[in-house]
């Protein structure tokens, strides 16, 4: 049997933990199944997971893996630069030239 540690340094039963987290991914998925929400937001996800470890008094890590372009109007939002029509011109390097938002 292994122990996970729990933020407040309690152990606790790693089969246990592991039906807690599969019951909560269930509901959140029963929760916004009727949801037609399609835009995508990281900087307040990131934003509240450095809150979650401060509050705790603790330091750590994130591991945040996302495989769309943030497109909600939050912060960290990012806008698409494929136009087709700019492929080996001039404009194409300006287009893809890194900006800060």
């Amino acid at each position: 049997m292994k122990a996970v540690l729990h933020v407040e340094s309690k152990l606790l039963n790693e089969h246990a933990v592991l039906c807690v987290c599969i019951r909560l991914l269930t509901q959140i998925a029963e929760v916004f199944s009727d949801s037609r929400q399609t835009e995508v937001v990281l900087g307040p996800v990131i934003q509240a997971g450095l809150d979650a470890l401060k509050s705790a008094g603790r330091s750590g890590k994130l591991f945040i893996f996302h495989s769309s372009l943030p497109s909600s109007e939050a912060p960290g939002k990012l806008k698409g630069r494929d136009d087709r029509n700019l492929l080996g011109t001039e404009k194409e390097k300006v287009k893809m030239a890194v900006r800060f938002i």
